[in-house]
């Protein structure tokens, strides 16, 4: 499998050759060059094996190079995130949803509903998406996905 440390250490070698050009053979550079071509098509392969993996890492990629400005940061918190403990996220999810519940909530009401209905607004605040619930849902919808792999093209 291709990754960029297999590309980085290819470099590090044809670097090698280029600085000691006499001492490295027109053959030696056609090997390196091969070796490169696998490590690519190998990280291809595995990259569209892997295709549901692939789009969402390259979408959230796409949001950390936004959010940070930079490939290097964006690449640091990727790994801290596909690091974290899967409980951790599910966690970070529900409190999420509650929280994007409560505003969607709030945006909807005037101040009239305020003062009628604050039984109601007592009901909202005192009720939350569970972790339980959230769990369960993530994990059917992420199979529904998986399920679905054909339609990513």
């Amino acid at each position: 499998m291709g990754t960029w440390k297999d590309h980085n250490a290819i470099q590090r070698i044809f670097n090698v050759f280029q600085k000691n050009k006499d001492r490295v053979y027109p053959q030696d550079i056609e090997a390196l060059k091969h070796l490169n071509e696998i490590v690519e098509a190998n990280a291809k392969e595995t990259a569209v094996d892997n295709i549901l993996f692939s789009k969402l890492l390259c979408c959230m990629m796409r949001y950390h190079v936004q959010y940070y400005g930079n490939i290097r940061d964006a690449k640091m918190q990727m790994a801290h995130d596909l690091k974290t403990n899967m409980d951790v996220h599910l966690f970070s999810l529900t409190k999420a949803l509650n929280e994007a519940d409560k505003i969607a909530f709030f945006n909807m009401i005037n101040e009239e509903d305020v003062k009628q209905s604050q039984q109601a607004i007592i009901d909202k605040l005192n009720s939350n998406w569970s972790l339980s619930n959230v769990s369960k849902s993530f994990y059917k919808t992420c199979n529904d996905f998986i399920k679905d792999i054909e339609n990513y093209g």
